[in-house]
């Protein structure tokens, strides 16, 4: 079947009428049965979350200290040049260079630290093991990125306690789509999939079932319900239960994100100032222009370059 985009699912759009009775499972298409069916069994293996980001995340969940931090990642290599090096930036740079770890993240802090180290293990589960899905792959680590730099810094703009975990619920929210690709690489491998059928077929997949595919990966991955639930409901908040600030807050800077990057999920300015959560945050055109280009400047510094006239 070939996946039909309608106006009715650009982003802030009314969602139409359900074709299906309240409760009922909506139809699927072929691609995702098919890729349901050899999930189930077994066939597609999904992405494994690095067990050092398991143990990362549960320590910082708890009271910990610079030394703890430190005790942990000390164990991978790329984390620890990272951390060292930015510590030794000219940004952070002391008289001396530092060359314990527990000095560098005394030295970022713990927002620093976090997002820091919630990049290069995530960075990680986007890179593509076949030259054909690379594109997709770098777009959806594209899209992450900007997500979360968006919504950390909405956090800081509305003065929340704790931005750097906006900046992981930014990260993490598009799973679905690396769970949906991953799932289309491999059958395609298999030859399950022919080429022809996924590059007509994976568009259409991944803006029907990404929320949902998400939730599986995370469920699987043992993250807190939080993650769960903005993973599912980033798209349409009115599919939540409860709306949490957290969600809010990504599905806005989703949308930020949608806005800046031209493809066909674009939006205008007035798309997005239209949105409900735009006018919760109280967000004029100053507001989004400013978030813009502060969006250029940190994404310039982590080596991504912007078309500065997608927004425009």
């Amino acid at each position: 079947l070939r996946a039909r985009v309608t106006d009715a699912e650009r982003p802030g759009a009314k969602p139409p009428a359900p074709s299906v009775a309240p409760g009922a499972v909506p139809v699927q298409s072929a691609f995702i049965k098919v890729m349901s069916k050899h999930l189930r069994e077994g066939a597609v293996t999904l992405p494994v979350y690095p067990e050092i980001g398991r143990q990362f995340r549960e320590l910082i969940a708890t009271e910990y200290s610079s030394d703890d931090v430190a005790d942990l990642l000390h164990r991978d290599a790329a984390i620890t040049t990272r951390l060292l090096t930015l510590a030794n930036s000219p940004y952070y740079r002391r008289s001396r260079q530092v060359k314990r770890l527990s000095d560098a993240i005394s030295i970022l802090g713990r927002n620093v630290t976090r997002r820091t180290v919630d990049l290069a293990i995530n960075q990680s589960l986007f890179a593509a093991r076949n030259e054909r899905y690379r594109v997709r792959f770098d777009d959806a680590w594209r899209h992450a990125m900007i997500c979360a730099h968006a919504a950390e810094l909405l956090a800081v703009r509305q003065s929340i306690e704790n931005p750097a975990e906006l900046f992981t619920y930014g990260l993490l929210h598009d799973l679905g789509s690396l769970c949906i690709t991953y799932g289309a690489m491999e059958l395609e491998y298999l030859e399950t999939f022919r080429q022809a059928f996924v590059d007509r077929e994976l568009p259409g997949a991944l803006r029907e079932s990404h929320c949902t595919f998400g939730r599986l990966l995370l469920k699987r991955w043992a993250f807190p319900s939080e993650f769960l639930e903005i993973t599912q409901h980033h798209d349409d908040l009115s599919g939540a239960t409860e709306v949490s600030d957290a969600l809010r807050f990504v599905h806005f800077a989703d949308r930020v994100a949608n806005w800046i990057e031209p493809s066909e999920l674009t939006i205008s300015t007035e798309e997005l100032l239209g949105l409900e959560t735009a006018k919760l945050f109280k967000m004029k055109k100053e507001d989004v222009d400013k978030l813009r280009n502060d969006l250029y400047h940190v994404l310039e510094l982590a080596g991504m370059q912007i078309d500065p006239l997608a927004a425009w």
